[in-house]
């Protein structure tokens, strides 16, 4: 089963969409090399992204 990311306009974390996802340490074990994901960009609050 895919691991869900979820990226928001406006977060504590420095992404870069598709390139750099930073999550919490407690997720370090879903997250594994080649783990399939499904990508989900959250709601927008900031109208210049």
């Amino acid at each position: 089963m895919p691991t869900v990311i979820v990226e928001n306009d406006i977060s504590q974390w420095d992404d870069l969409t598709g390139e750099v996802y930073h999550f919490p340490k407690r997720y370090k074990d879903l997250l594994l090399t080649g783990e399939k994901v499904i990508y989900y960009k959250g709601r927008m609050k900031d109208k210049k992204f």
